[in-house]
């Protein structure tokens, strides 16, 4: 009886192997992913904080390159712009590209400002989701899946990826008024990705209050056997 209870199990334990395997192999990645993301995270702030500090607050001809550039839609009722338009005192210009525009401004600038804040904003809330995330993998194994604890950071994930939703909104609430000085005759919106995160947040603080039953009821079977 014993031997057909050994033989039932192999194929479960093979596969419980081959689960665990997959899971420790994921963990290691999003930690790899993690300190990458750190290092990737910390030569973009350097760079942009370094054309920040060296950066001219005026956009000549010569000097189109090295500026900040925002992806903008015009819906100012006037003739089309020229390929290039420059704002009266050279301080930003206007690049026709198909279907849109490219606003390029000096990084010091309140454009430049902003984009610089809401960066950093963007980096830490990113650095913090993927910090999340190995934490789950750190306090959670295949022998206990379900641990109060994960369970927040279930849901401090889904808050998290709303935050840089707002982040973005704030900012393209911000983007009209500040470009608005450079070209009066023209209203222009920057182009952004705004709403998926959000729907995205919600799915998993959603996921958060199903882990967290979850959680209830492996308590409550532990406490049974």
């Amino acid at each position: 009886m014993n031997f057909k209870k050994q033989i039932l199990y192999l194929p479960y334990k093979k596969h419980f192997m081959r689960s665990e395997t997959i899971f420790n192999a994921t963990g290691k990645t999003v930690t790899g992913v993690f300190y990458l993301a750190i290092l990737l995270g910390c030569l973009s702030i350097g760079v942009t904080t370094f054309n920040l500090i060296n950066d001219k607050k005026e956009i000549t001809e010569k000097e189109k390159t090295g500026t900040l550039g925002f992806e903008v839609m015009d819906f100012g009722k006037h003739a089309p712009a020229p390929a290039y338009k420059y704002s009266a005192n050279h301080e930003a210009a206007l690049q026709a590209v198909p279907g849109k525009y490219l606003l390029h401004v000096p990084y010091q600038s309140a454009l430049g400002y902003v984009h610089y804040i809401v960066m950093l904003l963007q980096f830490a809330a990113s650095l913090y989701i993927i910090w999340l995330l190995k934490k789950i993998f750190d306090n959670t194994s295949l022998k206990a899946p379900f641990t109060a604890q994960s369970g927040v950071f279930i849901r401090n994930i889904g808050l998290a990826l709303i935050a840089t939703d707002i982040i973005k909104l704030i900012q393209y609430l911000l983007f009209s008024k500040l470009a608005k000085p450079y070209f009066q005759d023209s209203n222009l919106q920057l182009v952004s990705n705004i709403g998926s995160n959000i729907w995205l947040g919600l799915i998993v603080l959603a996921l958060s209050v199903i882990y967290k039953r979850g959680v209830e009821i492996y308590s409550e079977n532990q406490l049974t056997i």
